[in-house]
């Protein structure tokens, strides 16, 4: 992945103008180094820098510290600004991250800390932030804890997120995620803490469209109406794709590293755009898209993995199957029908154990893959 470009859309002169550009930098070996986000200047038209991050590794590829420049409130200069530094656990999984903020580029001041907390599957169930926070001169010490649950085919069915500060701890948002018979995932809900009345009340809604390749084509977006009591239509996500296969690229995903959760869009095919639509008197107007650009060569650092130490047993299954490998990389199992239907995609660990126990017994395809690199496919059979 080379540059996003968002434009947004002008009803006045029916046309797109520029409006923000992220890039993507890399060393000879493929290692993402950086990524400098910009602004457009119509007076010039240039793009002019507004941040940019930069990354550092150890020597076993992970993502090991983020380094933030912002502009200075003074001189407007893009200067060094934030610090995160990770720790990881013995499974290589994200463990904490301390975050730091410097005044004159030199010394750094403790600003707050993530924590990470999995389950045996490897899954995230709990994410906690804590900083110190300005109230009317007075330092508080806040903490934000997202807590996810799955279901018993370690889909992840719901996540909440709540605030604690001075012992009171308050529940600010809820989300539930549904799925069809398939395990296509249908729809999403969200309810958020209204202040004014202090209950949870339903906020937005999520409905999505597939094509005949599972790929997501369409995200439909909803907000709760109290006057109606229903859900209103007000935006809509299109994404269309290129011919350029995902397993040929590697798209940049530090999310989890900076206290921030963006599930990934699953598709066998690169994303070439994204349009967004507003509802406005049953028409959908143009508001603004984000268009992909890619070149050879482009991706992140991926642990070296030999595909003839991965094993994939016992074949045939009943129960379970379990998955291992030389080394701690992180690998990511998709199972598939024989139709081309998806039925499982996850991270997954050295000698991590999949519950299958719900497939129908029959033949199923498997795919494992190093960020999106094909390291090893086959069959497997249910009986």
């Amino acid at each position: 992945l080379d540059s996003i470009v968002t434009q947004t859309f002008e009803a006045d002169t029916e046309d797109w103008t520029n409006g923000i550009k992220t890039h993507y930098l890399y060393e000879d070996n493929l290692t993402n180094t950086a990524q400098y986000t910009y602004i457009w200047i119509d007076t010039t038209n240039t793009w002019e820098e507004t941040s940019h991050m930069e990354f550092s590794y150890d020597e076993e590829g992970l993502l090991t510290e983020i380094l933030t420049y912002e502009p200075d409130e003074t001189s407007g200069e893009v200067v060094l600004q934030l610090k995160s530094e990770a720790q990881y656990s013995n499974e290589n999984r994200l463990d904490t991250i301390i975050q730091y903020y410097t005044e004159d580029q030199e010394n750094w001041i403790e600003a707050g800390k993530i924590g990470y907390q999995y389950n045996d599957a490897g899954q995230l169930v709990q994410m906690s932030s804590t900083s110190l926070i300005e109230d009317e001169g007075e330092e508080i010490l806040v903490t934000f804890e997202i807590e996810y649950s799955y279901d018993e085919n370690e889909r992840l069915e719901a996540y909440s997120m709540k605030m604690i500060t001075e012992g009171i701890e308050l529940t600010m948002l809820e989300a539930d995620l549904l799925y069809d018979d398939s395990g296509k995932r249908i729809a999403s809900e969200i309810s958020a803490f209204n202040i004014l009345s202090s209950t949870m009340e339903k906020a937005e809604r999520s409905e999505y469209e597939y094509n005949e390749l599972d790929e997501l084509i369409v995200d439909y977006q909803y907000i709760w109406d109290d006057e109606q009591e229903d859900w209103i239509l007000d935006m809509k996500d299109e994404i269309d794709y290129n011919e350029l296969m995902i397993s040929d690229v590697v798209l940049i995903n530090y999310e989890l590293f900076l206290g921030e959760i963006v599930e990934s869009i699953s598709s066998q095919h690169a994303i070439a755009e994204v349009t967004t639509y507003v509802a406005e008197e049953d028409n959908w107007n143009f508001y603004e898209k984000s268009t992909y650009y890619y070149t050879e060569g482009t991706s992140t650092y991926v642990d070296i993995v030999d595909d003839n130490s991965i094993s994939i047993y016992p074949n045939p299954f009943t129960d379970q199957i379990t998955l291992s490998w030389q080394g701690h990389a992180h690998l990511s199992l998709e199972l598939y029908s024989l139709n081309g239907q998806k039925i499982i995609d996850r991270m997954i660990t050295p000698g991590h154990e999949v519950k299958v126990s719900h497939l129908k017994n029959g033949v199923y395809l498997y795919q494992i893959r190093n960020n999106n690199k094909l390291l090893k496919s086959g069959k497997i059979l249910k009986k």
